[in-house]
């Protein structure tokens, strides 16, 4: 009897053995740990490239004159013969006088009395300048003495040298206005009538009062002179 409880006993263990592989409080008896695969989604992270800033482009001006100083000024002159006898008119630099993104003007004070006269301001090149097919312009404004009723207007205008005559070419006409008013033309391609774009040796701005209502005395900015 006894013999065999001893029996019995010894034979618990091997029948535990192999149960014990599914009791989750014990540790796993005759089998290796199991290994966790690695997860196969995991995303990749690129990193995005560092921007540099350049800054903003610098502006190129436009070829031609602004009015900044007192210096940028010389040589523009009032042409008597291209303008209204009796007409008076004087020449500065005015430091104050803006229209984005200009500062500083060459400021003319035109002594109008009636409808219909008209103020040249030019300059002499020199020398023979070739400006066929160019867009030119001019930035005007007029400090005092605007018309609103019979708006003042204003031209941009070139010339070419004696050995053509002294021919002219000029933009539409262009209405004045209170505040900045940009004059604008593009110059012939190629020679029309006596005039040749490829000889100019003059250029200018040319103000002229309505053809009704009153005139008088006007004081008006001029900005720059491109092409």
């Amino acid at each position: 009897m006894f013999l065999a409880f001893i029996a019995v006993v010894s034979l618990v263990p091997l029948f535990y053995t192999g149960c014990g592989v599914n009791n989750p409080n014990e540790p796993n008896w005759g089998y290796p740990t199991p290994t966790v695969p690695p997860p196969t989604n995991t995303p990749t992270v690129t990193m995005s490239p560092t921007i540099t800033p350049t800054g903003m482009p610098t502006a190129t001006p436009m070829p031609g004159y602004y009015f900044s100083s007192a210096a940028s000024i010389t040589g523009w002159n009032y042409n008597a013969s291209g303008s209204t006898a009796g007409v008076s008119v004087t020449t500065g630099f005015n430091p104050s006088a803006s229209c984005s993104p200009n500062m500083g003007a060459l400021e003319v004070t035109i002594g109008f009395t009636a409808t219909s006269q008209q103020a040249n301001i030019q300059y002499n090149l020199g020398t023979a300048t070739n400006l066929a097919g160019k867009n030119i312009s001019s930035v005007i404004s007029f400090a005092s003495g605007f018309n609103a009723t019979y708006p003042q207007g204003g031209y941009v205008f070139v010339q070419d040298g004696a050995g053509q005559s002294w021919a002219s070419s000029y933009s539409n006409w262009i209405n004045a206005g209170p505040g900045c008013v940009a004059l604008t033309y593009s110059v012939p391609g190629a020679v029309v009538g006596s005039f040749d774009p490829t000889q100019v040796v003059l250029i200018g701005v040319q103000i002229n009062t309505n053809g009704s209502g009153t005139a008088s005395q006007a004081i008006v900015d001029i900005f720059n002179w491109n092409y």
